[in-house]
């Protein structure tokens, strides 16, 4: 067994005594390594246990959440994700060329997504008589 326990019992493993909080340690905690998207978020001193708690607060709606899982763990099928799996003979945009379609060329870059935003924008200012302005980290 690999990694330092906290609990004297836990050197001792057998099946009688090995809890599930200990097997969890074993098979999760010490064998894998976070993803880097954790660490980004770590390193940017945010809150990853409420950023992975996003989408089962903010909708209830199925598919939103299951796109909203996505957007956070970086998941989304990009063309540049699609063109390193081989599925794409380009990781160009499709519809504005750019070069290299990612996350954020997807969500915030691209004119079609900048039209988008400013029309949200501008109607949540309207509806709250405030200013509100978003960036590439807030939309995300």
């Amino acid at each position: 067994m690999h990694g330092k326990h906290s609990n004297s019992d836990e050197h001792n493993l057998t099946s009688v005594n090995v809890t599930a909080r200990i097997a969890r340690k074993m098979l999760v905690l010490e064998t894998h390594k976070p993803a880097n998207v954790e660490k980004e978020l770590n390193e940017q001193n945010l809150p990853v246990k409420t950023i992975y708690e996003l989408p089962f607060k903010v909708t209830m709606e199925n598919k939103l959440r299951c796109f909203q899982y996505k957007v956070i763990h970086n998941i989304v099928p990009t063309n540049n994700k699609l063109y390193k799996m081989k599925l794409k003979t380009s990781p160009s945009c499709d519809r504005y060329g750019n070069p290299y379609q990612n996350l954020l060329n997807l969500l915030y870059e691209c004119t079609r997504t900048q039209t988008f935003w400013q029309l949200v924008i501008a109607w949540w200012n309207k509806k709250r008589s405030e200013t509100v302005v978003l960036n590439a980290t807030d939309i995300l």
